[in-house]
């Protein structure tokens, strides 16, 4: 399951709820900032939550004011939301892992490609941060008193500051080394003729 979707059920399993109580509760827990997740994603999840079954919608109407849809969990639902919760609760897996494996090997890249791919991904990282205003966001739920919010938010800020650290070693070590790759590259080679070698003789 998508982690909007878990998000959406997770929402929704507190109480029935109209899209601007959702979009509340996603500016207080700062989604948007740590977990990248934006209103619409959630919203698009909904309806494809509603088409399997797990989420229903009624119409309701307040006085003069225009109708709104109003989203509820399913039995279907909340069956779902606790398999999944289980599923996210004990499953390991590597963070950004796409990222981290592209560059075991550094496989069809120049170095200098590479540095500047390493270097186009720390500034978005630091477009993502400073435009997101993260740090701001951690004042204002402190002032809130939203304790785990606040310290799923400085994962993020973690998780952002690692990331800068890891890209800055990388270019470094490239920068000295431009053949580092190379170099590996026949490390593992020569590993392997060695051992294909003696694998021969026995």
């Amino acid at each position: 399951m998508a982690k909007n979707e878990l998000i959406s059920l997770s929402i929704l399993n507190i109480a029935p709820m109209h899209t601007y109580a959702i979009n509340e509760i996603v500016k207080q827990v700062g989604l948007e900032h740590w977990a990248k997740i934006s209103t619409a994603s959630l919203y698009n999840s909904i309806n494809k939550l509603e088409k399997a079954e797990c989420v229903s919608v009624e119409v309701h109407q307040v006085g003069n004011m225009p109708p709104r849809k109003v989203f509820s969990l399913t039995k279907k639902g909340e069956e779902k939301l606790h398999s999944e919760m289980v599923l996210a609760l004990t499953k390991v897996s590597s963070y950004d892992e796409e990222f981290y494996l592209s560059m075991v090997f550094g496989s069809g890249l120049e170095t200098e490609e590479f540095i500047s791919l390493l270097e186009a991904r720390k500034q978005a990282l630091e477009n993502l941060y400073h435009n997101k205003n993260i740090e701001e966001e951690k004042k204002v739920h402190e002032l809130e008193q939203i304790p785990h919010a606040n310290i799923l938010m400085q994962c993020g800020v973690d998780h952002y500051h690692a990331d800068i650290n890891m890209i800055d070693k990388m270019i470094e070590l490239l920068t000295e080394t431009p053949n580092y790759f190379e170099i590996m590259k026949n490390e593992f080679r020569r590993k392997i003729e060695s051992e294909q070698g003696g694998n021969g003789e026995n």
